[in-house]
């Protein structure tokens, strides 16, 4: 108990210590009925004490937020999570320690000079018993557990009288099973083995097993005439033995039209592989008396190639799954550096015009959101990304950490390098910025031309099984008119 007493005081400690704690996220949620938020300070100060934040998985978690939730506050919400998850099982652990301490104090040991043994009930087995006791004599003591096998209450003689009836007219009623009567039986009989509220147990002795089964089903399809049989149902409890005889009458099997047909085609079946047992194959009749026969040829067994294709498609299916995101990955980055000259070219335009390297990024923007509204431009993913910047430098967070923000979204080397350039010219200031650009905007023309060459040998690359294909085809045209007309010339 004083480990939980004093897990307690560890946990109150831990509450107390940091209930006081405020941040910006915690300012942003008083006031919300949240049943837990009352411990979010807490946690919050030992997560900012032990700098929870810091660690690389934490780090990691928090970019898996900021990929699912784009746009918006990821780290507030990755936040904001994490103390209601530890808030929760602060609140369990507090309360399973009461729970705990509560109970320790319900089973606190007690001394008292009677113990009142109750023994299991009659039918039942036997309890182990188990108590400690502490035997006194003068200035001697000893303290010792002892354990001791209780057993059931005894009936008494009324009693087994009583249940001996009850078990011989329970096994009357019951053992006729489905049938009207024991005395005109055609169905199988109910062989019980116990009786509810009981202690007797029942066992059967059959007189003519040939025509009753030790379980109670029949054996009557050879008999042409009731057959009378005596059974005996033995009431068994420990070394009392009462025997109970029942005569039954069982009467012939009633065959029905489909057990007739079954059993005259299975000996019809016999009788010709015997008959034909020197021949290497035989032909079964179309009729037998009345009944006509068709036989049903083997379907062919698909099932387990339609499940296993099945299964094949789906691992396909989720291996597809798995490489659309890097194939989506790598058409974005295709398309994030054809179009990099292009968003050079037009910045070093705009600024040659004289406009701010500001204004010339939100015209760039501006031209592709009215493109895109009158239909002329599908979604771009740089573009997507210069209005995220955009919006991140006017909420207002620098120019220079928007465009070093943007460089490392897009993880190109280009925009890297161009995020960079323009960090720097942010700082240190813009003379000579004009000239870098139109130089960045002739290594990037010269980039894209290497880019296309190489997109352009990979689908020549493609194309060669297709052509290869279609060389095979051709031949096969040309070639097989002519092997034929040679064939035939040779005849």
């Amino acid at each position: 108990m004083w480990f939980y007493v004093a897990l307690i005081g560890v946990l109150l400690f831990l509450y107390a210590k940091g209930k006081k704690y405020r941040n910006s996220y915690l300012m942003d949620i008083e006031g919300s009925k949240s049943l837990f938020i009352f411990c979010y300070p807490s946690v919050g100060f030992w997560l900012h004490k032990f700098r929870f934040f810091s660690s690389n998985n934490a780090k990691k978690v928090a970019q898996t937020y900021r990929s699912i939730y784009p746009g918006e506050d990821y780290f507030r919400r990755y936040y904001l999570e994490l103390c209601r998850k530890l808030s929760v099982l602060f609140v369990s652990v507090f309360s399973l320690c009461i729970i705990a301490i509560l109970v320790s104090l319900v089973d606190q040991q007690t001394q008292t000079n009677q113990y009142l043994v109750k023994r299991p009930s009659a039918g039942s087995v036997s309890d182990s018993h188990k108590v400690h006791l502490v035997l006194k004599e003068g200035e001697k003591r000893l303290e010792q557990e002892f354990v001791w096998d209780v057993e059931p209450r005894k009936y008494s003689e009324e009693e087994l009288k009583k249940y001996e009836e009850e078990a011989k007219s329970y096994v009357t009623n019951c053992v006729r099973g489905e049938n009207a009567t024991l005395s005109e039986v055609s169905t199988s009989l109910n062989f019980v083995r116990k009786i509810p509220s009981n202690p007797f147990r029942v066992s059967w002795i059959v007189d003519g097993q040939d025509v009753i089964k030790e379980d109670g089903t029949l054996n009557n399809k050879k008999i042409n005439e009731i057959c009378y049989v005596t059974i005996q149902a033995a009431l068994t409890y420990k070394k009392r033995e009462v025997y109970l005889e029942i005569p039954v009458g069982v009467m012939p099997y009633q065959w029905t039209w489909e057990e007739e047909v079954k059993e005259g085609m299975a000996s019809m079946l016999s009788e010709m592989d015997e008959k034909n047992s020197t021949k290497e194959s035989y032909t079964l009749p179309s009729r037998i008396g009345n009944t006509s026969i068709l036989y049903v040829l083997p379907k062919k067994k698909h099932a387990v190639k339609v499940f296993f294709l099945g299964v094949g498609s789906c691992a396909a299916g989720i291996i597809y799954w798995k490489e659309g995101v890097k194939r989506i990955k790598k058409k974005r980055d295709k398309e994030s550096e054809l179009l990099y000259p292009n968003i050079v070219y037009k910045i070093t335009l705009l600024l040659g015009a004289g406009m701010t390297f500001r204004g010339a990024w939100n015209r760039i923007i501006q031209d592709y959101i009215e493109s895109k509204k009158a239909g002329s431009s599908q979604t771009q993913y740089v573009y997507e990304e210069m209005i995220i910047t955009w919006n991140e430098i006017e909420s207002g967070i620098s120019e220079s950490e928007a465009f070093s923000r943007f460089g490392k979204r897009m993880q190109l080397r280009p925009y890297m390098r161009f995020s960079s350039m323009i960090a720097q010219n942010l700082k240190k200031g813009t003379k000579g910025f004009l000239l870098q650009l139109e130089a960045e905007a002739k290594e990037a023309q010269e980039e894209r031309k290497q880019l296309a060459k190489r997109l352009g040998e990979e689908a020549g690359t493609k194309l060669v099984f297709p052509m290869l294909v279609m060389l095979v085809i051709v031949l096969a045209i040309v070639m097989v008119p002519a092997l034929l007309s040679f064939s035939k010339g040779g005849l």
